[in-house]
C-alpha cells in the first residue's frame, strides 16, 4: 500500500512538472580586437662608404656611424660625420655616409630585428653590414645575422642606423661606383 501512495503521488506530480514552463535565455555576446600596427621601414639615407677607398685586394674598411642617443627618433638627422677608417681607406674623407632608417609601429611594442647579407654572387667584395637601433634612450647594436630584439619609443617609432664592413677580395677597378651588393632588413613582432 505504501508503494501504492508513492506511485499515485508521482502520477500527479508528474504532469505538474512537465506542464510548467522552463525559464531559458539565449544571448549572442559579441567580441572586439584591434590588431596592432604594421611595422614599417622608411630609408632616409644609404650606406655609402665614400669615394675613399683604394680598390686593392685585401683592403679593409670599417663604416662607422656617428651617433647619439639624445637624437630624437623618427626622421632624425646622424649626429656627427660617419668615419671610415682601415687599410686602403681615407680616414679624413667626409664623404662616406651610414645608411639611416625609420621604423615605426606598434607604441612601446617589441620587435627583432634582423640584418643579411642578401647577394652572395658578388665575389669581388664582402659587404658585412653592422647597424644601431635608438628608440631616443636607449641604443643596441644589431650585428648580421643574430636576430636583435628592441623596443620602439612611446609613439611607435625608432632609428636604425648602419654602417659596416667593407673588404676587397680582388683588385678592382679605379674610379668606379660599385653599387650591386644588397641586404636585408627584417623587423617583426
Amino acid at each position: 500500500m505504501r508503494n501504492n501512495k508513492i506511485f499515485k503521488a508521482m502520477v500527479v506530480a508528474a504532469p505538474i512538472m512537465l506542464s510548467t514552463p522552463l525559464m531559458a535565455q539565449t544571448i549572442l555576446p559579441t567580441f572586439t580586437f584591434t590588431t596592432v600596427a604594421d611595422v614599417a621601414i622608411t630609408p632616409i639615407t644609404l650606406v655609402n662608404f665614400g669615394a675613399s677607398i683604394i680598390p686593392i685586394a685585401t683592403n679593409v674598411c670599417v663604416l662607422t656611424p656617428v651617433i647619439s642617443t639624445s637624437a630624437a627618433t623618427s626622421g632624425a638627422v646622424v649626429l656627427g660625420v660617419a668615419t671610415v677608417a682601415g687599410t686602403g681607406c681615407n680616414d679624413a674623407a667626409t664623404d662616406a655616409e651610414a645608411g639611416e632608417y625609420d621604423i615605426t609601429g606598434a607604441v612601446s611594442a617589441s620587435v627583432d630585428v634582423t640584418l643579411s647579407v642578401s647577394d652572395a654572387a658578388v665575389t669581388d667584395y664582402d659587404y658585412d653590414p653592422e647597424a644601431s637601433f635608438m628608440n631616443g634612450t636607449a641604443t643596441t647594436t644589431i650585428t648580421t645575422g643574430v636576430p636583435s630584439t628592441v623596443t620602439l619609443d612611446a609613439t611607435g617609432a625608432g632609428l636604425m642606423v648602419i654602417g659596416g664592413t667593407l673588404t676587397i677580395n680582388a683588385d678592382l677597378a679605379y674610379a668606379t661606383t660599385f653599387n650591386t651588393t644588397t641586404y636585408t632588413i627584417d623587423i617583426t613582432y
